[in-house]
């Protein structure tokens, strides 16, 4: 029983983390910038991606995420080239 506890509890941490990153994202796609200007494209998975996060589909759930991170990995690789 304990185990069963402590694997909820850490699944549970996890989402929360995807879902701070998920709000991170809608805030960077509506406003445009991030750490650098975004473009069009990066705007529109920004916005959508936490669409799936939301979900209760699991395969849904990482697929958002994973497109959040990226995005947000390229924007600030893209900045660091700028400096």
């Amino acid at each position: 029983m304990k185990i069963f506890i402590t694997v909820n509890i850490i699944a549970t941490l996890i989402y929360i983390c995807v879902l701070i990153i998920a709000t991170i994202g809608v805030s960077a796609g509506l406003i445009g910038y991030l750490k650098t200007k975004l473009h069009w494209v990066e705007r529109v998975v920004l916005l959508t991606a936490p669409v799936m996060v939301i979900g209760t589909v699991t395969e849904l759930i990482y697929l958002g995420a994973a497109l959040l991170l990226a995005v947000i990995a390229l924007n600030f690789q893209r900045c660091r080239q700028h400096v």
